[in-house]
């Protein structure tokens, strides 16, 4: 997976409020260890709380994880804090999460 990739380019080229960038930040730390837990079947609620995750579906936290940084990103290019191009350079990592 290329998360310090993915997290170098969001710190990059993404203009916007730090404690939305530490939130990705948060999130693309908290992926890998999710998914090792959710594979393991083991119980991964800790990283519901801790993200702030929906508590109606933590089944899979690992997509919830994935889909909140989809929704940043599509944040942040609907509100022009990142434009198409350099979009584009970060969305190249992003696929590693689905």
């Amino acid at each position: 997976m290329s998360l310090g990739k993915l997290w170098l380019k969001i710190e990059e080229y993404v203009q916007c409020a730090p404690e939305e960038k530490e939130h990705v930040r948060q999130l693309l730390v908290a992926f890998p260890q999710a998914l090792k837990e959710h594979l393991r079947g083991n119980n991964t609620d800790s990283f519901v709380e801790a993200l702030k995750l929906s508590k109606s579906d933590h089944t899979h936290v690992p997509m919830q994880i994935t889909r909140q940084l989809f929704a940043s990103l599509s944040k942040w290019e609907s509100s022009g804090n990142v434009d198409g191009y350099k979009l584009l350079l970060i969305d190249q990592h992003a696929p590693s999460l689905a």
